[in-house]
């Protein structure tokens, strides 16, 4: 389903304790703000969401203020982007690999995994991915 950088996204994000945090006088502005990027397909696309929204406010160099504004922790989004290169670097090793296999293994693999698909929303598609 062409996932795969969504896939590690979400495991680097997994990796990452304390992503969120809430000073004790702030807690509903806190959840308010976490809501914003709240996925109905579940907290795994919640991470997502927030990871994509991480890399573009890096990119304008906003991303400390942007952190502290929506009370996540920037140190762990960093540790996330550490963990999501480490993982996509394993994937350019791995994937050469796999495409190698003989076409009798490919053409199997395809099929146990539905190589065929129709475009559609992203959160829909991942959702196939879990």
């Amino acid at each position: 389903y062409f996932c795969s950088r969504a896939m590690a996204v979400i495991i680097a994000m997994l990796s990452v304790e304390n992503l969120f945090y809430t000073p004790k006088n702030e807690q509903e502005v806190a959840d308010r703000q976490r809501r914003l990027f709240a996925s109905v397909y579940g907290d795994q696309l919640t991470l997502l969401n927030i990871f994509k929204v991480f890399m573009k406010e890096k990119k304008k160099n906003r991303s400390l203020q942007w952190a502290r504004e929506h009370y996540l922790n920037h140190r762990g989004l960093l540790r996330a982007e550490d963990v999501l290169a480490q993982l996509l670097e394993l994937e350019a090793q791995v994937l050469p690999l796999l495409k190698s296999l003989p076409a009798k293994c490919s053409a199997s693999l395809d099929a146990a995994h539905g190589a065929s698909f129709e475009i559609q929303s992203e959160d829909l598609q991942l959702r196939k991915c879990f």
